[in-house]
């Protein structure tokens, strides 16, 4: 499944992993991944390649926005971190 994020300035995409691999990549503005806790800033046209069950999370900061393309395999769960699994409102 494929979809579009679009993320205002200062807005926090909390710590997760999923069960499958994802694969970000920012179509504009600017985004920061933080992936199994090492902090990446991304510029336009920059792919973050995340591995299944590792832990990650992503920002922008106050005054930046981002537009990111996502995918991963239909049907791959959310795991928060307190373990609770959810299906993403997109993948259902």
């Amino acid at each position: 499944m494929t979809y579009r994020v679009e993320l205002g300035g200062g807005q926090r995409v909390p710590d997760h992993t999923h069960d499958h691999e994802e694969v970000s990549q920012l179509l504009s503005g600017r985004w920061t991944v933080t992936i199994d806790g090492e902090d990446s800033e991304l510029r336009p046209g920059d792919t973050a390649v995340i591995p299944s069950g590792v832990v990650h999370a992503s920002f922008t900061l106050e005054g930046d926005e981002a537009v990111i393309l996502t995918s991963m395999p239909v049907g791959t769960m959310l795991i928060r971190a307190d373990g609770e699994r959810v299906a993403p409102p997109w993948g259902e």
